[in-house]
């Protein structure tokens, strides 16, 4: 119960901090971490690739599936029948054909929920995170579920002020094998995969 409360005061702060950075700011984080994450080269191979449609004052993830697209890239995107469904998954061939969903996030409109591929990279987002992964998300625990159940690559994008020394963790969290930034990349165990200036 300790660990699920200071979760909730730390959603709070983070969500507060990110709401605080100007728009024109975080949009220029955002390419800087995208030249990052088309580093990694088991996202750069990838055929198929799993991300979520970012909400305003999350790191945008729109022109990384822009250009995943143009390069023919087969990409899945979240799709929740309503608000009480679990996280499918739909492929995403045309962002114009995005609607708000449910839970008010972008998502396919009329979609066909399927089964993710079993080896794509996903790109999982978060309000912060620490560099051995540890990953503090919105709350739902749709991403962690998935992550228990399918052993694929994940990338956690983050401003680098949002990666903290330690977060509250439960016993169901799952931490993600990479964390982008603006800055640098961190993989397994926190090592440092590789510095950005």
């Amino acid at each position: 119960m300790i660990a699920a409360d200071e979760k909730s005061r730390l959603r709070a702060y983070y969500r507060r901090a990110l709401e605080a950075i100007p728009r024109e700011e975080l949009a220029a984080i955002g390419r800087r971490i995208h030249a990052n994450v088309r580093t990694i080269p088991e996202v750069a191979t990838a055929t198929e690739i799993l991300t979520y449609v970012a909400l305003p004052h999350e790191i945008q993830t729109m022109p990384l599936i822009e250009q995943w697209l143009v390069e023919g890239k087969r990409i899945f995107v979240p799709y929740f029948a309503d608000r009480d469904s679990p996280m499918a998954w739909c492929v995403l061939t045309n962002p114009e054909g995005l609607g708000t969903g449910p839970l008010g996030v972008l998502q396919p409109r009329n979609a066909t929920p399927e089964s993710p591929p079993p080896h794509a990279p996903v790109i999982v987002p978060g309000l912060a995170f620490t560099r051995a992964g540890i990953r503090l998300g919105r709350g739902g625990g749709h991403y962690d579920h998935f992550l228990a159940k399918h052993l694929v690559l994940s990338v956690g994008l983050a401003i680098n002020s949002m990666v903290a020394d330690q977060l509250a963790a439960e016993s169901h969290d799952v931490r993600v094998d990479v964390i982008v930034t603006e800055a640098e990349i961190f993989g397994p165990a926190g090592g440092k995969v590789a510095g950005k200036n």
